[in-house]
Formats: C-alpha cells, sequence, structure tokens
C-alpha cells in the first residue's frame, strides 16, 4: 500500500495546518491520519510493523518506501521518546 498521495497534503481536516512531510520528527510532530492510524497497527505488534512503518515513514519523507533502513534509527527514537512520555 503507497501512501505517496499524502506527500505534499494540504490535510485540510487539521486546523492547524498540514504536517511538516520534509523530515521525520516533523511528520511525527503533526502526523496525518495515515499516520495514527499505521502508529495503532504497529503498537499490536511493533516488530512485526516496525519494518513497514518505517517504509511508509520514507515513502512521505524521502519519496521512496524502499528507503526505510535510512529513516528506521529516527522512527525508533522517537517512538521510544514517546513511550516515555
Amino acid at each position: 500500500m503507497s501512501h505517496r498521495p499524502f506527500k505534499g497534503d494540504d490535510d485540510d481536516d487539521d486546523p492547524s495546518g498540514p504536517s511538516d512531510t520534509s523530515t521525520v520528527a516533523g511528520l511525527f510532530a503533526s502526523p496525518p491520519d495515515w499516520l495514527v492510524t499505521q502508529l495503532v497497527v504497529y503498537r499490536k505488534d511493533p516488530a512485526k510493523h516496525l519494518k513497514p512503518l518505517c517504509a511508509a515513514v520514507a515513502a512521505v519523507v524521502l519519496g521512496d518506501g524502499a528507503l526505510g533502513p535510512e529513516v528506521r534509527e529516527e522512527v525508533e527514537r522517537i517512538l521510544e521518546e514517546g513511550a516515555q512520555s
């Protein structure tokens, strides 16, 4: 499943404006609906869903889901910080 159509989406449903899709941190700071949904799935079985989550994030931030390993460390760090909050 490709999440590429969300890149640059103005996300009219979010009154705070569009999410920043230029960085992993920006994407997680103001997550679009698809990311919120994917995080729910991830939390059910992190070991199984980390790779697809990273692929989806890379598809948006870097324009290529195959670059999931490139964003994995930052995704894991953000998820760890969120778990501690």
